[in-house]
């Protein structure tokens, strides 16, 4: 079934119970197919720590991403604060072994 943007927020518990009886749902925006609503496998038995440690999970990759960033933002700052024949001699050092 393919439902527009507004017709989702007007009708939203009606579609995630026939997403949750096994409705595919797509949803539209000005035709254009966005997002797929579907039932979670299990969902209806899930229990709270399942749900809490999905929740945990979700956190932890969130900052797992952060910190990839500020590795790369330190890196790029040490980077910067050698001379380029340090450079040089660090790149001609590894590519060697």
């Amino acid at each position: 079934m393919n439902i527009g943007v507004r017709e989702l927020k007007q009708n939203l518990s009606e579609y995630l119970d026939r997403a949750a009886n096994g409705e595919l749902v797509v949803v539209t925006d000005r035709g254009i197919p966005k997002a797929l609503i579907v039932a979670i496998p299990g969902g209806d038995q899930m229990s709270l720590n399942v749900y809490v440690f999905l929740q945990f999970v979700l956190l932890i990759s969130t900052f797992v991403k952060r910190l990839q960033h500020v590795h790369l933002d330190f890196q790029l700052w040490v980077l910067s604060s050698l001379e380029r024949r340090d450079v040089a001699d660090f790149r001609r050092h590894f590519s060697r072994n």
